[in-house]
């Protein structure tokens, strides 16, 4: 658990001793009765909701994913769109391939001096990733590349593509992988400061990943070339295994085959040059540097967040030159950082040991240095921004920080966030530095890995993690919990540890020690839970918001329509599903509901699971958000998920406050009151 600061363990013991006060009234709060949380998408969207109408809830929980807008975007800029080589590097190779006619440019050992590496991790919990090569896993779904793509498109479709992009919707839409939208002379301050080359949209895709009968991956842009192409086949593959033992088959992260399991574990999620992407990717744009009408493997992307800053801190100097008083100096020798002393001013950001720290947090703060030259990066073009004295950020990056958690955590709502070390998506660390934002509002108590939480009796857990036996007075109103073992080994880590979802065990002890924070929230106010089995119910509703009808599934806690419980109310969670899953999919999480209540150790509760699907339009206009009143043919309006949040054409977060009236007024929930707080 975190701690006091010694300094003000310090400021107090050196106080004047004052009289003690009178005891005053015992502390009160005024409980809405419902709670709202999610996994992976339903958090992201949980935490945005949250933001939105704080008023609403008394507590909120965030299961892997409690998005973090700074550390997303710079994700997103640095980590995801990023991994290539230096420009004059890639100048070179174009050049030399104009003159014989080469491919150096889409083959991965094509670029002299340079092979891509993926940036240095931003966190201790992050992956080192490159846009030639996104993390895989098969931990909760097979989260391959095809599925990052959909992932970022719906969150853009959500929330706003934090990238600026200067092409119209029209010819986005209207583009092919035939045919790409160009637009000529973009800039870029590192790979087109001069407007030399143009942005083109581009595709992307899985390719397959093949070995050979002795264990040779299969390199397409070799199999291309024995064909006298440039781009692959799939059925080039037979050329290449001829030399390597024949038989060209598909790998298998799940196989027994050690050999197969390695190279898709190793290759899966990468772009491996040399193959035709199968799909428009709607949110990015690349940089054409050899003008051949499409996105080569070392070709760049084109990523405009906000005009370029120095994180150094409001300070406005880097620890170099910060003089240890809030100041800095002009030779870095007269600072204390030459002496030893790592952050003489104190500010660099940790999200655990400094979470107020404003040098190297991803945000630009007043003090700190900016470039007035817009958006693009580049002087004297006149892009959105350039010269007006003010820092600029893209448009759909201001709306990713407008509805943020980190950003704008909520007064009088008690917060849970929780990511795994490992999380495909860096979910844990998103986790962890919400947490930090959560501590400036209150102490944070914090644990890494289930056993590290205290169980009621006893100093450890020598039979193996319960939840169910775990120390309730840990469960604090904010609570952080990053699960995964740090010493898990190689076969653990593929099994899941730390990851998306996690292991089977950690899967189930989410849920449960979630459950178990959010009952003690209502201790002061409800009963203990009661024996019996709750039911669970499919229902849709008419939705004003999305003008169509929705659907949505109910759990009952036990006895609910006992006789004797007619006049019984009862508190409401919220549940949000994850990406690609539905409501009836979230529903049986109400076993662990039930389980808890039996034993006593969750306060009877209904728990509400809306649907985070994004609603289908038939072929004259029919809508409909419930999948059960859909035709054959009929087209989603995303990939796999809503994250829950309006966008234009579809308020997806106005029907699930419009959801709340609906259930408040079908089933007895309980009015909110004020009560003795914890």
């Amino acid at each position: 658990m975190r701690t006091v600061p010694a300094a003000l363990l310090l400021a107090l013991a050196c106080s004047k001793t004052a009289a003690t006060p009178p005891p005053g009234p015992p502390p009160t709060r005024h409980y809405m009765f419902r709670a709202i949380a999610g996994v992976s998408m339903g958090a992201a969207g949980a935490s945005r909701l949250v933001v939105q109408h704080p008023e609403k809830f008394d507590a909120a929980g965030f299961l892997g994913g409690p998005l973090d807008a700074p550390l997303l975007a710079r994700n997103l800029e640095a980590v995801f769109l990023g991994g290539f080589c230096p420009a004059d590097k890639l100048e070179a190779a174009a050049a030399a391939d104009r003159s014989d006619g080469g491919n150096r440019l889409d083959r991965p050992d094509g670029v002299d001096g340079c092979t891509q590496q993926g940036p240095a991790p931003l966190t201790h919990y992050s992956r080192s990733q490159r846009f030639n090569h996104w993390a895989f896993t098969v931990n909760g779904g097979t989260f391959d590349r095809g599925m990052h793509l959909d992932i970022f498109r719906d969150l853009t479709l959500a929330i706003g593509n934090p990238l600026a992009m200067p092409i119209t919707s029209d010819q986005l839409a209207a583009a092919t992988c035939a045919q790409p939208a160009t637009v000529a002379h973009v800039y870029d301050s590192v790979y087109s400061p001069h407007g030399e080359h143009a942005a083109i949209t581009f595709c992307d895709g899985d390719a397959p990943v093949e070995i050979c009968g002795d264990g040779t991956v299969v390199d397409w842009c070799a199999a291309a070339a024995l064909n006298g192409r440039q781009l692959a086949q799939q059925s080039d593959d037979d050329a290449f295994c001829a030399a390597h033992g024949g038989n060209p088959h598909g790998v298998d992260p799940k196989s027994s085959d050690p050999v197969s399991a390695d190279a898709a574990w190793a290759h899966m999620g990468e772009v491996p040059g040399c193959w035709a992407g199968s799909r428009v990717v709607p949110f990015a744009l690349a940089i054409d540097i050899n003008g051949n009408g499409r996105r080569d493997y070392h070709e760049p992307l084109l990523a405009q967040e906000h005009e370029p800053f120095d994180d150094v801190g409001a300070d406005g100097c880097d620890d170099a030159h910060e003089d240890g008083k809030g100041g800095c100096v002009a030779d870095p020798a007269q600072s204390p950082f030459a002496r030893g002393v790592k952050d003489p001013n104190g500010d660099d950001y940790d999200a655990v040991t400094n979470p107020a720290g404003t040098e190297g947090d991803f945000l630009w703060e007043p003090g700190e240095p900016f470039q007035d030259v817009g958006l693009d990066g580049v002087p004297g073009t006149g892009d959105t921004g350039e010269g007006d004295g003010k820092f600029t950020v893209s448009a759909g990056l201001q709306q990713w920080y407008d509805g943020d958690l980190h950003l704008h955590v909520p007064k009088g709502v008690d917060l849970y966030s929780e990511g795994g070390i490992r999380d495909v998506f860096d979910l844990g660390a998103m986790a962890e530095h919400v947490a930090g934002s959560m501590e400036q509002g209150g102490a944070v108590s914090s644990f890494l890995d289930f056993p590290s939480l205290p169980p009621a009796r006893g100093t450890g857990w020598p039979a193996g993690f319960d939840p169910t036996a775990l120390d309730p007075s840990a469960l604090t109103p904010r609570f952080f919990l990053a699960y995964g073992n740090p010493n898990a080994l190689p076969a653990d880590i593929r099994a899941g540890d730390g990851d998306h979802v996690g292991t089977i065990a950690e899967t189930v002890n989410r849920f449960l020690v979630f459950f178990r924070w959010l009952s003690r929230r209502w201790d002061p106010m409800l009963p203990a839970g009661s024996r019996g089995v709750g039911t669970t119910q499919q229902l849709h509703f008419q939705s004003s918001a999305l003008g169509a009808d929705q659907d949505y599934a109910v759990s009952l806690p036990p006895n609910y329509d006992d006789p004797a419980n007619a006049t019984r109310r009862y508190p409401v969670l919220y549940l949000l599903h994850g990406y690609g899953q539905s409501a009836q999919d979230m529903s049986g999480t109400g076993l662990v509901v039930n389980v808890l209540s039996n034993i006593g150790l969750l306060h009877d509760l209904i728990v509400v699971y809306p649907s985070g699907r994004c609603c289908l339009t038939g072929p004259h206009g029919e809508r409909t958000c419930n999948d059960a009143g859909a035709q054959p043919g009929w087209v989603r309006e995303c990939a796999r998920g809503s994250f829950y949040l309006d966008r234009p054409g579809s308020a997806y977060g106005q029907a699930l406050f419009e959801l709340m009236d609906v259930v408040d007024a079908s089933f007895r929930t309980l009015s909110p009151a004020d009560g003795p707080a914890y």
